[in-house]
C-alpha cells in the first residue's frame, strides 16, 4: 500500500479512537440514568404490589365489620321475638 494510504487510514483512526474515548463518559452516565429508571421502576412496582395487599386486606376487614352489622341486628330481633 502506498505510504499516503497507510498514514489516512492510521488518522482515521486514530480519529475513531479519540471519538471512542470521548463517547465512553456519556455513555456511562447514559447507562447510569438507565440504571437510576430500572431501580425507581423496580421501587414503584413493589410499592404498588404492597398497597393492593394492604387494600385488600383492609377491605376484607371493612367487610367482614359490614357483614357483622345485620347478623347482630337479626340477633338482637330474634331476641325481641320478631322474626326477619
Amino acid at each position: 500500500m502506498p505510504k499516503g494510504i497507510l498514514h489516512e487510514i492510521l488518522d482515521v483512526s486514530k480519529a475513531t479512537l479519540e471519538y471512542t474515548k470521548e463517547s465512553i463518559p456519556l455513555q456511562n452516565l447514559m447507562l447510569d440514568k438507565q440504571d437510576l429508571m430500572l431501580q425507581t421502576g423496580k421501587e414503584t412496582k413493589e410499592e404498588i404490589v404492597r398497597l393492593r395487599q394492604e387494600t385488600g386486606k383492609s377491605l376484607d376487614d371493612e367487610f367482614k365489620e359490614i357483614k357483622k352489622k345485620p347478623d347482630s341486628i337479626e340477633d338482637a330481633l330474634h331476641r325481641a321475638g320478631i322474626q326477619v
